[in-house]
């Protein structure tokens, strides 16, 4: 397949043409990133068009990581299923923006302005916690909507941020299996992240930039980069299920 795939690359970039590089990306999509959506799992489906684009901006919104407003957005790609031990993801490519307009010398003119642009995903909670938890990488904006929660741990502060409307009960969720966890990912990855929990749902946004876009010159078989995207994958469902085991033990 992979032999294939190169011929008809061979054959898409002959041309220069602007149309050349979207058969590319088609082509890229379909062949690569379809197949390896398939071998992460047989219960997950993997879309580029044909997706309901209001309910992942709903999520989003709901989310509240910053009290940024936007007008503008751009969804490229859509994952929807079950991961391991059945953990229910919906992923997207998201590109959030705010356009404004202005005059110049009597000439409109617009600007944008970019908010985030990268991975976004939804999990589950097995329970709803009826508040707001955020995780946020201590050098992003400060969010001061909530109060800040201060950690028992100081590796954990070093890297984080947490605000919370219920401290006691952000403490007993945020295991320290769970601070672990976020802390290796980011040394083992360097990716900026942020973590929403609100009511029933646990919400991540990566600022890794485009998702599953093709190089249009370099090697397209990035193993690296596969590898960048599965391992984002997992850390979304240990997330997701290291929480979940931490609200066993809480009532609420």
């Amino acid at each position: 397949m992979i032999l294939i795939f190169c011929g008809i690359i061979g054959i898409i970039l002959g041309g220069n043409s602007s149309s050349a590089e979207k058969s590319y990306k088609i082509t890229y999509k379909k062949e690569i990133i379809e197949e390896f959506i398939k071998l992460v799992s047989a219960e997950i489906e993997y879309k580029t068009s044909s997706f309901d684009t209001d309910v992942i901006v709903g999520n989003y919104k709901r989310a509240n990581f910053d009290s940024k407003i936007f007008n503008k957005f751009d969804i490229d790609d859509y994952i929807v299923g079950k991961l391991e031990d059945n953990v229910y993801v919906e992923i997207s490519d998201l590109n959030i923006q705010k356009k404004e307009i202005y005059y110049h010398k009597g000439r409109r003119k617009e600007t944008i302005i970019e908010i985030f642009k990268g991975i976004f995903s939804k999990t589950e909670c097995d329970k709803d916690i009826g508040t707001y938890i955020k995780i946020s990488k201590n050098k992003l904006k400060v969010f001061e909507q909530y109060n800040r929660v201060e950690m028992d741990s100081q590796e954990f502060e070093k890297y984080f941020d947490i605000y919370s409307e219920n401290k006691i009960l952000t403490m007993q969720l945020l295991t320290s299996d769970v601070m672990a966890t976020l802390i290796d990912f980011y040394n083992k990855y360097n990716i900026d992240y942020e973590i929403v929990i609100r009511n029933n749902k646990i919400y991540m946004r990566f600022f890794t930039g485009a998702m599953f876009e093709p190089k249009i010159f370099g090697n397209s078989m990035d193993k690296e980069l596969l590898l960048k995207y599965y391992c984002i994958l997992k850390f979304i469902v240990d997330v997701t299920k290291e929480v979940n085991k931490a609200l066993k033990e809480v009532e609420i």
